[in-house]
């Protein structure tokens, strides 16, 4: 599927219009507040959970503990196919790796609701094709984390995030 059809589809596009629109009113602080006459801990407690939402924290808090037990899960599969292409399933790891710090860094760009998704999709064994039982079962995570890097134009955040990672050792050099 063509990267301009998904992303022009119109479900697509009314999502992402109102992250932008809510987006748009947690940055500008527009949000009419006066309706909460002074009571400040509940409008301080609502920004949070507001704040929470928008910056996906939940999410990448779930998609971090996944990616961590991602290498975990990859020795099992080893056991049941060993024509897994180990160089791809690295490369993919350390993309995601480097793509999930670049979206806690900046939670609120736009990139990130798609980024998450792209990371999230790599770390499911049962995604649109079969991670485990299938010799190119990879190959459909790597064709959507490479759609979104590439329609945000990230190839350059990457590098440098993998990068910095190589340099504070979490990642060895390739």
């Amino acid at each position: 599927m063509e990267l301009a059809t998904t992303l022009a589809d119109a479900s697509s596009c009314e999502k992402h219009a109102t992250y932008e629109v809510l987006l748009l009113k947690s940055k500008n602080n527009k949000i009419d507040k006066s309706t909460i006459s002074g009571d400040q801990n509940t409008l301080r407690v609502f920004e949070q959970e507001l704040d929470a939402i928008l910056s996906f924290k939940e999410v990448m808090n779930r998609i971090a503990n996944d990616l961590s037990q991602f290498e975990e899960n990859l020795s099992e599969s080893l056991k049941h196919n060993e024509f897994l292409d180990l160089k791809l399933i690295r490369e993919l790891y350390v993309t995601s790796a480097a793509l999930l710090r670049i979206c806690q860094k900046v939670p609120y760009a736009e990139h990130v609701p798609f980024s998450l998704a792209a990371i999230s999709y790599f770390v499911k064994p049962n995604d649109g094709n079969d991670d485990i039982n299938s010799i190119d079962g990879f190959e459909d995570d790597k064709q959507v984390l490479v759609m979104v890097i590439r329609q945000f134009k990230l190839e350059d955040q990457i590098e440098s995030e993998i990068k910095e990672m190589q340099k504070n050792g979490e990642i060895k050099s390739a």
